[in-house]
């Protein structure tokens, strides 16, 4: 476990706050194949309030997803899908 401090608000992304990031961008080929890579540091804004039972619940397969996030999240199953992730 992360030190409250850590946990509840250095690295917690809570809504609507800015945080600092260490980015890992990957382009992914039709095929699956990783066509590039590149590595950053970036600030990041949450959209959305993710708490881990309700995301949890959802990848579980016992609870609805939030449209707002349908989007985004029927592209990373594409993605993992392609390249054989075993999280397809």
């Amino acid at each position: 476990m992360l030190p409250e401090k850590l946990s509840t608000d250095l690295t917690s992304l809570n809504f609507d706050e800015e945080r600092l990031a260490v980015v890992v961008e990957m382009v992914i080929g039709a095929d699956g194949s990783l066509q590039g890579s590149d590595i950053y540091r970036a600030r990041v804004r949450n959209h959305a309030k993710l708490a881990y039972n309700g995301v949890a619940a959802w990848l579980e397969g016992n609870g609805a997803l939030p449209r707002r996030w349908r989007p985004s999240m029927d592209w990373q199953r594409i993605c993992a899908c392609r390249t054989g992730s075993p999280r397809a």
